[in-house]
């Protein structure tokens, strides 16, 4: 599997898949062969199954995409969890849709939010059973049948379980029946990637915005389920984002990494040895440096904890100390990030204060609609109490609970109050 560096946003995730296979182990060989011409034939097989999905109506629509992922499940031991439509929360939307629609004259879009499933072996059903139950809860909400767009990995690093016909088939189908995310685009020949294309990070915000500007409904999973994942490349990354935008010094970034490169040598042979290509972005390369500090062995099994490893809490104090951050801000950073980490699902307050800012600002109400599977040893999927995102200034959030209540707040802080109150 080819994760070189390409000088791109997604060098950050071929650093990460790498670190992870340096730990865990090597990838299943697929010969060049299977990547070149098996996986591409069995691409543009399931990009047909997705033209023909595209051409039935809602109802047969979503009847076949639940036996699809039925049967990708395979059964397992929560197969007797049936969706029930008759879940308050799923009442609770719908009243919420109406209200919106009431309040702003638009139809508002609605997004599920999902708790990602463990992505050990025996636990591989779970994410197939809560695509089924989310698929089935955005129907009942809206009260009629509807064409929800699913975001799902793609790429070979989320699908190297796979033999090349099965990630050939699925990525092809995904790609185009849903937003099927291609997190490495290297890691495809040439071919799979035109089949594959419009998925990359370059393409796969603006697609997911697109779905909720239009008033469309989404399924999507908040973060990884490995917990190096999310905790990693979601908390820890935009941690060192927040301190990036607060800095004083945010318009010297030269100066930036100058300082760091001069306090901390490891920064300085991380760059210079080619670990994430020709990425031009200061910050990048901040964010780049601190995964792959917390992604060595010692610092992978610190964060599958819930806390960083001791090279990751310093370069994080180093990386403050060159952006010129001051103590008392560094101290609340740093309490900031360490109760992130402590969660299972961290706070994504990037990509949902920009749906406040972006989608709700613009005039379009966003429904959100969080979907759980409880916890090991008591797996139970359901539905939790939604939010609606209605039309504010920008930069605020106006949040609608479904006791009929508007209250405005910031952005990012709505969207920590959000996921702490409803994700594990």
């Amino acid at each position: 599997m080819n994760l070189a560096p390409v000088g791109k946003a997604e060098d950050l995730f071929s650093l990460f898949a790498r670190r992870e296979y340096s730990v865990v182990g090597s990838p299943p060989v697929k010969s060049s062969l299977a990547r070149s011409w098996v996986e591409p034939a069995f691409q543009a097989f399931g990009r047909a199954i997705a033209l023909v999905g595209e051409a039935l109506p809602n109802e047969f629509s979503l009847r076949a995409q639940d036996a699809l992922y039925r049967a990708i499940q395979g059964g397992g031991p929560h197969e007797d969890q049936p969706f029930s439509p008759d879940q308050p929360a799923l009442a609770q939307a719908a009243s919420l849709i109406k209200e919106a629609r009431t309040r702003t004259g638009r139809e508002p879009a609605v997004a599920c939010l999902m708790a990602h499933a463990p992505v050990d072996k025996e636990w591989l059903h779970l994410n197939p059973l809560m695509f089924r139950h989310g698929l089935k809860g955005l129907a009942v909400a809206r009260g009629r049948a509807c064409r929800p767009r699913l975001v799902n990995a793609v790429d070979a690093f989320a699908l190297d379980m796979l033999d090349p016909v099965g990630e050939g088939a699925y990525a092809g189908y995904m790609a185009h029946a849903h937003l099927g995310f291609l997190r490495v685009t290297a890691a495809r020949p040439a071919v799979g990637r035109v089949l594959t294309h419009g998925g990359g990070w370059e393409h796969i915000l603006w697609r997911i915005l697109r779905v909720l500007e239009g008033g469309g409904e989404l399924v999507m999973v908040l973060a990884g389920g490995v917990p190096p994942t999310a905790r990693g490349y979601y908390a820890l990354r935009e941690a060192v984002g927040r301190l990036c935008r607060r800095s004083p010094a945010a318009r010297d970034p030269r100066g930036v990494l100058e300082r760091l490169s001069a306090a901390a040598p490891s920064f300085a042979a991380f760059r210079a040895g080619g670990e994430v290509g020709g990425l031009h972005s200061a910050w990048r390369l901040l964010e780049a440096w601190l995964l792959y500090l917390a992604t060595s062995a010692g610092g992978r099994s610190a964060l599958s904890t819930g806390r960083l490893d001791a090279p990751a809490a310093a370069g994080f104090v180093a990386a403050a100390a060159a952006l010129q951050v001051a103590p008392a801000d560094l101290v609340a950073a740093r309490k900031e990030l360490e109760a992130e980490l402590a969660r299972e699902t961290p706070y994504r307050e990037r990509f949902l204060s920009l749906v406040a800012r972006r989608v709700a600002a613009g005039g379009r109400p966003v429904v959100l609609l969080p979907l759980v599977w409880g916890r090991l040893g008591a797996v139970h999927v359901a539905f939790v109490e939604p939010a609606c995102l209605l039309p504010a200034p920008r930069g605020k959030a106006l949040v609608l609970s479904p006791d009929g209540k508007a209250a405005e707040t910031t952005a990012g802080g709505w969207a920590r109050d959000f996921v702490e109150a409803r994700f594990p």
